[in-house]
């Protein structure tokens, strides 16, 4: 579930290299979101015709080539019941124990869908799991920015023209950002439907460190790797950067976010941002 720049290609990379995993042909399958979030309805492939999708496929197939990303997503959009099907024929493989899906904008996702979820599996007698990875906010938004406008990615409310610090300082504060940050709010409605052994918190400053990784392991029902540590994962080189000063402001920003996982996990105190000692002087300087 995320959150986004946090982790979640590495551990799906991990995961998926277990001899006993099968996700299937996509990491980010983007059903729910889609079908759930207004902010997400750039992933909807619904309505897409049977027959289009008969022919890509024969395609694809005939040129070697992997599943069409958009066909796979709108045929699980237009039948969520098929959604549930689709990884329980994953599951039905010989020797596959596990299948997912992991999508990081499924942290916008509110309680009432994450029940839906876990109930469509249950009732098919699939144990269902949820992971969710969090990063320093102040770098995850700047992380997320930076992506945005290397692809020129529109989607996400990040200004491509014009200077870093000015753009993430706008997305910061939009809804595009909170729908993929708000930490609070995901780990609560997680909690709300999962029991704690059915959840895996983590960290991405911490993620590839060997005793971190064992957890992941353990949790998941994979063998243990440390070496995939190694393996560098949708890295990029950063063409731009934001200064001090805008660092500073973004953590005014998300000082909600800190503080509540500052409570809940002391451990963010060491591996985050400290925080801005006088806010005061800093949003009068700002303005």
């Amino acid at each position: 579930m995320g959150a986004q720049k946090s982790g979640s290609t590495w551990v799906h990379s991990y995961l998926a290299a277990d001899s006993n995993a099968d996700f299937g042909p996509i990491k980010e399958y983007h059903v729910w979101d889609s079908v759930h979030l207004p902010e997400m309805a750039h992933y909807d492939h619904r309505g897409r015709s049977g027959l289009r999708n008969a022919g890509e496929s024969l395609l694809r197939r005939a040129l070697r080539r992997s599943p069409s990303v958009s066909a796979v997503r709108g045929a699980l959009q237009d039948d969520l019941e098929g959604y549930f099907d689709f990884f329980k024929d994953l599951l039905n493989r010989p020797g596959i124990a596990l299948t997912g899906d992991i999508t990081p904008a499924y942290a916008g996702l509110p309680a009432s869908v994450l029940e839906t979820i876990r109930d469509g599996f249950a009732h098919r007698g699939i144990p269902m799991k949820a992971m969710f990875l969090m990063r320093d906010p102040v770098t995850r938004c700047v992380s997320a920015a930076q992506m945005n406008r290397r692809k020129s990615t529109r989607t996400e409310a990040v200004q491509l023209d014009g200077d870093l610090d000015t753009a993430v300082l706008a997305y910061a504060q939009s809804p595009e950002s909170r729908l993929r940050a708000d930490y609070e709010r995901t780990v609560t409605a997680l909690r709300q439907v999962f029991a704690e052994d059915q959840l895996f918190f983590g960290f991405y400053e911490t993620i590839f460190q060997r005793d971190e990784i064992a957890r992941l392991s353990e949790f998941a029902g994979v063998a243990y790797c440390p070496e995939h540590a190694e393996r560098q994962v949708n890295v990029h080189a950063k063409a731009e950067y934001v200064g001090d000063a805008t660092q500073e402001q973004l953590r005014v920003i998300f000082d909600p976010t800190y503080n509540f996982c500052a409570e809940i996990y002391p451990e963010t105190k060491d591996i985050w941002m400290p925080e801005v000692l006088n806010p005061e002087t800093l949003v009068k300087t700002a303005s």
